[in-house]
């Protein structure tokens, strides 16, 4: 186990192979809170009291293809292929890395490969994914292409973010993370 700062991290993330397998922790505030400042949510200081760590295992590195994965899904359901993919709708994304530019926040682009596994957190506390459902919003699923069940699940995660990352055995930790 090695402790790192987002910085390290990012130098890290940076040095990874061109498409590999990792396992990622993260803390973010989730995004489809309902009117967060009428619903009490935010505290005073600008904070969210509802908070969520997923861990996710994605595929992510300096040369992962957005063309070549929806076009290899559209091919094993016998359609037409694309030409070219949409535009992103934020970020730059940065040439020979993992990284997305926005805002002055590195991203981490990744591929996710199956479920995430997600804690809701309340004012620090534990609550069950139930009781954080009546803070949110439902989440609209994006299918740009058509694939379904098979559509590929692109995530940019803010590297600030991050609490840990497990890549070629070696797990990484975070040593402060800034909890959107």
């Amino acid at each position: 186990m090695t402790f790192l700062t987002s910085k390290e991290l990012r130098e890290v993330l940076a040095d990874m192979a061109a498409c590999q397998f990792v396992s990622i922790t993260f803390t973010s505030k989730p995004s489809n809170i309902k009117s967060p400042k009428t619903s009490g949510m935010i505290r005073e200081d600008g904070s969210c009291r509802l908070m969520r760590r997923t861990t996710i295992n994605p595929i992510c590195g300096k040369s992962i293809d957005y063309l070549s994965i929806v076009n290899r899904r559209k091919d094993k359901q016998g359609e037409e292929r694309i030409k070219e993919v949409q535009p992103r709708k934020w970020g730059v994304r940065i040439d020979n890395s993992p990284f997305v530019f926005h805002k002055g926040n590195y991203y981490l682009e990744t591929l996710c490969t199956g479920k995430a596994k997600t804690q809701y957190y309340l004012d620090g506390c534990p609550i069950d994914k139930d009781d954080a459902q009546q803070y949110l919003r439902p989440r609209k699923e994006a299918d740009t292409y058509n694939l379904g069940d098979d559509k590929p699940i692109w995530r940019d995660i803010k590297l600030t973010n991050i609490n840990s990352v497990t890549m070629d055995g070696q797990a990484y930790h975070v040593a402060e993370v800034a909890h959107a």
